[in-house]
């Protein structure tokens, strides 16, 4: 994905998160014996995602499609009223 936009970078952040905390599950269920619900690893996903695009706003054009994206995953969306 070579896109600049707000989605594509949504996209990104998420796919790689995604990819990363499941190679740190399997690393703690292979090597530590422990093991954490999908639940978890959704949150972990989420905050990740979040906090990355946290300066990112300002950037970004926030179309409907992109705030309802975010809305229905559960990322806080900061908008400007001005």
């Amino acid at each position: 994905m070579k896109d600049k936009s707000f989605i594509a970078l949504l996209l990104r952040l998420v796919w790689n998160a995604y990819f990363y905390f499941v190679w740190k599950e399997r690393n703690c269920r292979i090597f530590q014996s422990v093991s954490h619900d999908l639940s978890s690893i959704v949150l972990d996903v989420k905050g990740v995602a979040q906090l990355r695009l946290y300066g990112r706003f300002a950037k970004f054009r926030m179309d409907s499609i992109s705030f309802l994206l975010c809305y229905r995953w559960g990322i806080l969306v900061w908008v400007d009223e001005c």
